[in-house]
Formats: C-alpha cells, structure tokens, sequence
C-alpha cells in the first residue's frame, strides 16, 4: 500500500526561499528511495502547481543540505477536485439578489 507523505513532514530543516515554500505548500511525496552507498535521492513529488525553475533550485538545496551526490525529483502537478454538479458559489445566483414582484408584460 502507497503512502502519502506531506513534502515538509519529511524535510522539515530545508533551508528554502519564501517563494519556493509557498509554492510547496502542500505537495507531497509518492515514493522516495535513498541509497545510503551511492548518496543518491530519488523522489516523486506530487505538487499543486507546476514548479518550473524551482524544481532545480529544491533539488539543489536538497542536494547540499543532506550532502548528496544525486538528487532526482519527479514532479506530478494534481488538478484541485470539485465536485460533480456542484457550482463554486454554492447557489444558482450569479450576482444581485432574487427578483421578487408579479411579472410585466
């Protein structure tokens, strides 16, 4: 059975920009292996949004701060669940308050 494990339960000391820690809140690992021999991390990581250049930056940090050969990282963007049928809003009013009074022709 996979486990999920939030990004910051397992590298909580990381020492990260702002930005970058915004843009990891809450991601989470899928699978992570570490040789202990060869100094090498290799991670699935499941984020909200793309990451794009700070992909490079957290896999360098991660590099540096546990002392590591090789870090590979895998990024999987997941798409936010709504739920079916139901609208954001929560009603069928999209703006004002309902119409109340007898019909004009």
């Amino acid at each position: 059975m996979s486990q999920i494990i939030p990004f910051f339960d397992l590298f909580h000391t990381l020492p990260l920009e702002w930005d970058l820690r915004v843009q990891l809140e809450g991601a989470y690992l899928t699978s992570a292996e570490l040789e202990k021999e060869a100094r090498t991390l290799t991670a699935s990581l499941t984020v909200p949004a793309d990451l794009r250049d700070g992909l490079e930056k957290l896999t360098a940090v991660i590099r540096e701060s546990y002392q590591l050969k090789e870090v590979h990282l895998f990024q999987t963007v997941s798409v936010p669940k709504r739920e079916a049928g139901k609208k954001s809003g929560g009603s069928d009013l999209i703006m004002g308050g309902a119409i109340k009074g007898p019909v004009q022709p």
